[in-house]
C-alpha cells in the first residue's frame, strides 16, 4: 500500500471512531436526562453540554472524512457545520458526493439522526425502566 492509502484508512478509521463516540454522546445523553429528568435546570444543563459535544464530534467526523476524501474544507463551510450545523453539513456532503450519494446519505443528516434516534432510544427505555421501579413517583 502506498502512503496515501494509508493515510486515508488511517483517517476512514478515526472517522469510524468518531461515529461511535457519536452514539455514545447520545447514548448517555439519554441515560443523563431520564435520570434527572424532574430536575429541569440540571437537564437543561445536560442538554447543552451535550448538544455542543454532539456538534464537536460531528465536526471531527466531517474532518476526518474531508481528509480521507483528500477534500480541503473552505472556511465558511467548516463554520457552517459549527455554528449552523443543519445548513452546513448538507452543503458539505454537498460539494463531497455525487447527486446519488448526497441523496442515498440523506444529506449528511444521518449524522444528526444517529444521535437523536439513540437518544431518544435510551431516554424512553430508561424511563420506562425508572418508572417501573417507582424512581419518578
Amino acid at each position: 500500500m502506498n502512503q496515501s492509502n494509508l493515510a486515508s484508512a488511517s483517517n476512514v478509521k478515526k472517522r469510524n471512531l468518531v461515529l461511535g463516540l457519536i452514539g455514545t454522546a447520545g447514548t448517555v445523553n439519554g441515560f443523563l436526562t431520564a435520570c434527572f429528568y424532574s430536575r429541569q435546570n440540571v437537564v437543561n444543563i445536560i442538554e447543552i453540554c451535550f448538544a455542543l459535544i454532539a456538534i464537536c464530534l460531528i465536526y471531527f467526523w466531517i474532518y476526518y472524512d474531508a481528509k480521507a476524501r483528500s477534500f480541503r474544507n473552505p472556511k465558511l463551510i467548516r463554520y457552517l457545520i459549527i455554528f449552523i450545523g443543519i445548513i452546513g453539513v448538507p452543503i458539505y456532503f454537498w460539494r463531497t458526493r455525487s447527486w446519488k450519494n448526497f441523496c442515498l446519505n440523506l444529506g449528511g443528516l444521518w449524522l444528526f439522526m444517529v444521535y437523536s434516534l439513540i437518544y431518544y432510544g435510551v431516554f424512553l427505555v430508561t424511563a420506562l425502566v425508572l418508572t417501573k421501579l417507582g424512581y419518578y413517583s
